[in-house]
């Protein structure tokens, strides 16, 4: 099978380091942190009148003081996606016991409410990685002459995106804009709008 382009989207599990051997690539060299993240998930029934369901409800760690975060989401069908997610030493909840009083520890009463008096759809589903890796394939030679500097400007642009993820921590606003561009819903560059630019800079 030939194609002109390919698009891996298999995610953590991807092979495509095997498959570029196979091709005859040489190795990409890896970048390894160790987050061991690891999050439990559970989806419940939403009430279609619920006035919740217009939003989703999330409250994300404050690093280095704080190693849980925890979220309800609407989705289809009337549906809420509930997780809890922790990093490091600190374990998630392996039974619907600890699932709960897990989000019962966390200053955010909505989602508590929703595991508590929404109806069970799913069993609760746990999901651990050890570490995030970064396969540096931009480093490869397909071929050997080809050689060249980094993009123009690829440092500043580094330092405004750790900006953003801060920023979204502090501005609503500046959280929106990030999930949508992250959600493919809006293009890249409607986070250098001035309005947006304004807020990353002073959250």
């Amino acid at each position: 099978m030939y194609a002109d382009l390919v698009v891996d989207v298999s995610g953590r599990g991807t092979k495509i380091f095997h498959w570029l051997g196979e091709l005859g690539y040489e190795t990409a060299g890896t970048t390894e942190v160790k987050v061991n993240v690891g999050y439990s998930t559970r989806i419940y029934e939403r009430d279609a009148s619920d006035p919740r369901g217009k939003k989703w409800i999330f409250k994300t760690l404050e690093a280095p003081k704080e190693y849980k975060g925890v979220g309800a989401f609407p989705i289809d069908n009337n549906r809420w996606i509930a997780s809890i997610a922790g990093w490091h030493a600190h374990s998630i909840a392996a039974t619907e016991e600890d699932f709960e009083s897990t989000i019962k520890e966390v200053p955010i009463g909505d989602v508590y409410d929703i595991i508590k008096t929404c109806r069970p759809l799913s069993d609760l589903v746990h999901y651990k990685y050890a570490s995030s890796l970064r396969r540096h394939y931009e480093k490869l030679r397909r071929f050997p002459e080809t050689k060249g500097p980094r993009p123009a400007g690829i440092k500043l642009l580094n330092f405004y995106v750790s900006k953003v993820h801060r920023a979204t921590l502090k501005d609503k606003t500046v959280c929106e804009a990030f999930l949508r561009v992250m959600s493919l819903l809006q293009p890249p560059s409607t986070l250098f709008h001035p309005k947006i630019v304004w807020r990353v800079f002073t959250a």
